[in-house]
């Protein structure tokens, strides 16, 4: 087993999570406007997103398969465009809040069903972890000489560290003093989300008409 390598693959993972992303956002949110069950079940809807982009990385690195870069870059995009609504939804939710002084309670409940889809769609089309699997997962295959072994000790470290890291989110966003600025809290994480999507969107088409 390759120590250093692991290790390094352990600081990626934390950096990649832990720094506000379309993930970190949306579960924010989710953790927010509907508490902290409906955090965690995005929270499983991202860690099935990522199993998924593993099991696609892990068939490109056995040569199944290999990726077209068209087609990502489609991806990219039509997941920016869907940051976009999951921010303007918070804009929405904030807003209404402000405007009409109570929680907006139109679609509440199809909205918690929604949290394990909501967090899939934003987990299985986030640009950042799809540069990340794309490009960077296999760099970290040599940690054992087992190819298999390799992967299944990858996978089992980035769904343990993305379960902390974000229930640690939705821990945090159930702080009542966290509570006293939950709108604040959920204008700019719906603002940073949305200008994440528009640079993440124009860079995708610019790509695309290249």
């Amino acid at each position: 087993m390759d120590y250093p390598v692991l290790l390094l693959y352990v600081f990626s993972v934390v950096a990649l999570i832990s720094t506000p992303g379309p993930v970190v956002m949306l579960v924010m949110n989710a953790s927010l406007q509907q508490g902290p069950v409906h955090g965690l079940k995005t929270i499983l809807g991202t860690n099935a997103a990522s199993l998924v982009l593993i099991a696609i990385t892990a068939l490109v690195i056995n040569q199944v398969f290999a990726i077209n870069a068209f087609l990502l870059t489609v991806l990219k995009a039509l997941g920016c465009l869907y940051l976009i609504y999951i921010a303007l939804d918070g804009l929405w939710h904030v807003y209404r809040t402000r405007s009409v002084g109570i929680e907006p309670v139109g679609g509440e409940q199809r909205s918690k069903d929604a949290g394990f889809q909501k967090g899939f769609m934003v987990g299985i089309s986030n640009p950042k972890d799809i540069i990340f699997f794309a490009s960077f997962f296999p760099q970290f295959i040599s940690i054992s000489p087992n190819r298999h072994l390799s992967l299944s000790i990858l996978t089992v470290v980035w769904i343990a560290l993305d379960l902390a890291i974000l229930s640690f989110y939705v821990f945090l966003m159930s702080q009542k003093k966290i509570k006293r600025y939950k709108t604040l809290i959920i204008l700019l994480s719906s603002l940073c989300l949305l200008l994440v999507a528009m640079i993440g969107l124009v860079y995708s088409v610019r790509e695309l008409l290249a």
